[in-house]
């Protein structure tokens, strides 16, 4: 009886014991969602932008959209300068309360820049900000701050690290890869990963646990060598993680430049950008979020900015928007997984400049003037010269014509006009040095 007795009381306190543990131990951290985005910003307009009316359209528009859609993180290439600022992540960052860090890779003050970067929520504790040239470039003069003259097509990465809510860490990196084709793109990405691993050593972490993302404008598509490179060094591209099977389908595109398709963006060929901006070409995916880590996966991904904010596109690229669980998170929670942010169907009105339309039958007459069209105003309509000479074409309406309202063709090279909505405009095509000309009305609508 007493062996018994004993007996019980060892399991009494045993489990009183267990229950005390239990209740005194720490929870364990929970898991972290993380809203990412990537967009190349598009610096080609900024010269010709005199009055900055476009910057401060799409400006206003990407300020409107992330105290919307409130991201996390903000992967930025291409960020123009902006009202005497080297680039506009600064005033970005300051309007919507961001940390930041930005390098411009060429520009001049208050004429041209082209800037990479990374914003971040302050209660990410953005930390070790830093910047680097990567392989194949040929140099620079200057500082990364204003002003830089490029020797050659440089490819830079510029990022730092954050701290997560569980107090671990993860390196951030944006870059626009532009150095010597894929050869330059694949060592780009290598060399990222690289710096990431040392940064990640001298801060005394273990190489098992690092979480870093590398996200851009990769000038590559996804079976190309540079993405596959570095999801062979454990990176998961969030696309394809979040659609499997498409990530190269066409409707992925972020660089769409196939007006035949509704997913085309006419600000691929729009007007007096510089460098020039005039052939056609597919509808391809080459802007990335990649991540890499322990417990890290992939919720949601979404082609972003496939439609104009404000009645003007946000960029000749569309964005990517990837949402990311760092940790355990509750399974009952789903998050929006649309492959594109909306489902257009309209297309951009292309009108073929040729001998048929700008024919010239009579030695007084030689004019064409086609049938009033109606059109979709955010797809605008689009030009390929398609005779052996020089096109002028010239538009006018009452609503703003972006970008802007004139240009001239050589042989072969397309140009693409959009509009306000609910406007009348017209244009005129004249073959340069020949009496043949075109004239077409246009009526913009909300399609």
């Amino acid at each position: 009886m007493q062996l018994k007795l004993a007996n019980l009381v060892y399991i009494l306190v045993f489990l009183l014991s267990s229950v005390l543990s239990a209740a005194n131990a720490q929870p364990s951290a929970p898991g972290q969602v993380l809203k990412t985005v990537t967009l190349n910003f598009n610096s080609e307009t900024v010269i010709q932008d005199r009055f900055s009316s476009i910057r401060t359209a799409r400006f206003k528009s990407i300020q409107e959209w992330v105290k919307q859609n409130d991201p996390d993180i903000i992967f930025i290439q291409e960020g123009w300068n902006f009202r005497g600022i080297p680039s506009m992540i600064v005033p970005l960052a300051d309007a919507i309360g961001y940390d930041y860090t930005y390098r411009v890779g060429e520009g001049f003050p208050f004429v041209f820049a082209d800037s990479n970067g990374v914003l971040v929520k302050k209660s990410l504790q953005l930390s070790q900000r830093t910047s680097f040239e990567l392989p194949y470039g040929k140099g620079e003069i200057g500082n990364g701050n204003g002003w830089v003259v490029p020797l050659g097509a440089n490819s830079y990465a510029v990022g730092g690290k954050i701290t997560l809510a569980d107090g671990s860490t993860m390196y951030l990196y944006s870059t626009h890869l532009i150095s010597n084709g894929e050869v330059g793109a694949q060592a780009g990405l290598e060399a990222i990963h690289s710096t990431i691993m040392s940064q990640a050593h001298e801060n005394g972490e273990n190489a098992d646990q690092v979480r870093s993302m590398i996200a851009g404008d990769f000038n590559s598509t996804p079976d190309a060598a540079a993405p596959v490179a570095i999801r062979a060094l454990g990176y998961q591209d969030t696309f394809a993680e979040a659609h499997p099977g498409l990530g190269s389908d066409p409707r992925a595109c972020t660089n769409c430049m196939d007006p035949t398709v509704p997913y085309f963006d006419p600000m691929t060929v729009s007007p007096f950008q510089f460098p020039k901006q005039v052939s056609l070409g597919g509808s391809e995916r080459f802007d990335y979020i990649m991540a890499r880590g322990p417990q890290i996966k992939t919720l949601a991904s979404t082609v972003i900015f496939t439609r104009p904010l404000n009645n003007v596109w946000m960029s000749d690229h569309n964005g990517v928007m990837s949402t990311i669980a760092v940790g355990a998170v509750p399974s009952t929670v789903s998050y929006p997984n649309p492959m594109r942010d909306s489902d257009n169907t309209e297309k951009t009105l292309v009108i073929h400049l040729n001998e048929d339309n700008l024919y010239c039958g009579s030695l007084w007459h030689c004019s064409t003037t086609l049938p009033d069209a109606d059109i979709s105003a955010s797809m605008g309509i689009t030009f390929i010269n398609e005779t052996k000479g020089y096109v002028h074409l010239k538009l006018k309406g009452s609503g703003h014509i972006w970008n802007q309202d004139h240009i001239t063709l050589a042989p072969a090279e397309v140009a693409a006009f959009f509009f306000d909505p609910n406007e009348s405009y017209e244009f005129k095509a004249h073959q340069l040095f020949t009496r043949r000309k075109l004239y077409g009305g246009l009526n913009a609508s909300m399609k």
